[in-house]
């Protein structure tokens, strides 16, 4: 049993807002400018395990599948997939004429070569477990490539938006851990590397080649900023076009500034992330399922979200963001009750 908050939601201020679900008319052209804290060791994302190569390697690499904005699993390199009966077999169609940055063609023996890459002890990837749970693999045609498990394995599916597919005509026989590639890469999505400053930014611009077509925006350029709140006075200096805020920035700040609250559009949408209270059930007291219940029953969670987070939050009964198909709608989270918690 655990307590979760999950953010963000509503908040209470008085600065424009905009809402994810409602469509707005795209531009193309034109640079944005964000901001990380951390600079990339490299990016390779299956070797680094890091959030900012991922962040800056998702622009560059596709993998089969990618969740679309509800969070649902859509084509990514992959035109479509077959579960076979008894679930324990994935077969994946690419689609046609997919080709990398460098104009050489991407098959199915790039998606072998990357699981290949990823497994190996030697890789020492992070993300290795649930592609190790793989027991076969076949490549009959450069369009196809299937999976087999020794049993279904629920998260299989899943586990294949998360696998960025790399050139073998670039890596093969390259050691992954001080190859050039990690910092010159080749990929096949929408950017290609254009500059990387040691501490400075990292530019990258359309990809002619993109797997899935042009991009609409011509440049995107991160800054290096360790200091958030550093961050934050570059965007308000119109240095910066965009970061995630903390509750004070987000609920106190800008709609206490009228010159902010004019320039800046708040954009609020229900994270991904939670917080939560957990129980090791192996000590005492917390192995009395009473006990947890107890504790769930007397800890005001909504005075939490409205005291910690600024109201930034709701409360949830399970770590999956609800609205998502894992989300049990039917499930309601306890609520504050301490006379029940004292029962």
């Amino acid at each position: 049993m655990c307590l979760t908050i999950t953010g963000c939601n509503e908040p209470k201020t008085n600065a424009p807002t905009i809402d994810y679900s409602t469509p707005y008319p795209s531009v193309d052209g034109g640079t944005m400018i964000g901001a990380m804290t951390a600079e990339p060791s490299g990016l390779i994302y299956m070797v680094a395990g890091e959030s900012a190569s991922a962040a800056i390697a998702s622009n560059i690499f596709n993998a089969l599948l990618k969740y679309n904005a509800t969070l649902d699993l859509e084509g990514d390199l992959a035109e479509s997939w077959v579960i076979s009966p008894d679930q324990k077999t994935i077969t994946f169609k690419l689609k046609p004429n997919l080709s990398w940055a460098d104009g050489q063609p991407l098959t199915s023996a790039d998606v072998l070569f990357t699981w290949k890459l990823v497994t190996d002890e030697n890789t020492r990837s992070p993300y290795a477990s649930d592609y190790q749970l793989v027991k076969k693999v076949d490549t009959p045609d450069p369009l196809t490539f299937s999976v087999t498990y020794d049993q279904a394995y629920a998260p299989a599916l899943d586990s294949w938006s998360g696998l960025q597919i790399l050139p073998e005509h670039l890596l093969k026989g390259q050691d992954v851990h001080t190859t050039t590639f990690a910092r010159k890469p080749v990929g096949s999505n929408f950017y290609q590397l254009d500059v990387w400053k040691n501490g400075e930014n990292i530019q990258l611009s359309r990809n002619p080649k993109s797997v899935l077509g042009p991009a609409q925006i011509d440049k995107l350029i991160t800054r290096i900023i360790p200091d958030n709140s550093a961050q934050f006075l570059e965007l308000m200096a119109d240095n910066i076009d965009n970061m995630g805020l903390d509750p004070i920035k987000y609920s106190r700040i800008i709609p206490s500034r009228p010159d902010l609250k004019q320039k800046l559009n708040l954009y609020k949408e229900l994270g991904n992330s939670y917080t939560y209270m957990g129980f090791n059930l192996k000590h005492k007291p917390f192995d009395d399922q009473r006990v947890r219940k107890a504790i769930n029953y007397a800890i005001d969670k909504q005075e939490i979200i409205d005291g910690v987070y600024l109201g930034l939050g709701i409360n949830i009964a399970s770590p999956y963001k609800p609205g998502t198909r894992w989300s049990n709608p039917d499930l309601n989270p306890y609520p504050y009750d301490p006379s029940k918690a004292k029962a």
